[in-house]
């Protein structure tokens, strides 16, 4: 049976001999990587945590629709750059774009949820915060026939760029909760190290990139293809 390029390299280096012709098999991962905001602020020594589930309307209030229909038109451009990444032969470009269709109608028309935040206090206050990626498809293959639970994972994180501008918004709406009444009023609030209050874009796409590089180099062995 005919198995991509890939797919054939991965099996034949570990000895295993392929009966079945699945070469989109550990492809299509979808990553959720978690980002913190930690801010300093003369607040009461109390642990108190609040846990908030937003939608794309939340986070791009008036900008949705602007929104929606870019990452609409770039849906083509986003599919044929996670079946490159995969490999010769190993996604269908065409299969590809119809799942990220699914995502975008449940993201934009749907309503689900694009974003978990969870802030937290005790004496300062951090924010936990984290979306999915779902225009950036990664993979996961093994790496060794006697250690099946430790596999070779590449999140392939900001793929596509919709993904570092949700996460921006994401951040964005995060930090409104520190820089406005009543927590605002409680103490004089800094924002993260590396990220000053109200950052611009770039200020923040430089930021999350950063973070998001050493969130793969400290979770994830990253393939070298």
């Amino acid at each position: 049976m005919l198995f991509s390029d890939a797919v054939i390299r991965i099996l034949k280096s570990l000895g295993v001999e392929t009966r079945i012709n699945l070469p989109g098999v550990g492809e299509n991962l979808v990553e959720q990587p978690s980002h913190f905001l930690s801010f300093s602020a003369d607040l009461p020594i109390a642990w108190s945590a609040y846990h908030a589930y937003v939608t794309a309307s939340d986070i791009f209030g008036a900008s949705t629709a602007a929104v929606e229909a870019d990452t609409r038109a770039n849906i083509p451009k986003y599919a044929r750059a996670a079946a490159a990444a995969s490999g010769a032969g190993s996604l269908s470009v065409c299969a590809v774009e119809k799942l990220l269709r699914v995502q975008h109608d449940l993201i934009f028309k749907h309503n689900v949820t694009v974003a978990e935040i969870l802030h937290s206090i005790y004496g300062g206050g951090f924010s936990n915060y984290w979306t999915l990626f779902p225009f950036s498809r990664g993979s996961v293959h093994l790496k060794s026939l006697d250690k099946i639970n430790e596999p070779l994972v590449d999140p392939r994180i900001f793929l596509a760029d919709f993904d570092l501008s949700i996460l921006t918004a994401a951040g964005r709406f995060t930090e409104k909760f520190w820089l406005s009444e009543p927590m605002k009023s409680q103490a004089s609030v800094t924002g993260p190290a590396g990220l000053p209050n109200n950052a611009t874009d770039a200020q923040w796409h430089a930021h999350l990139r950063d973070t998001g590089k050493r969130l793969q180099m400290d979770n994830f062995i990253i393939c070298s293809d």
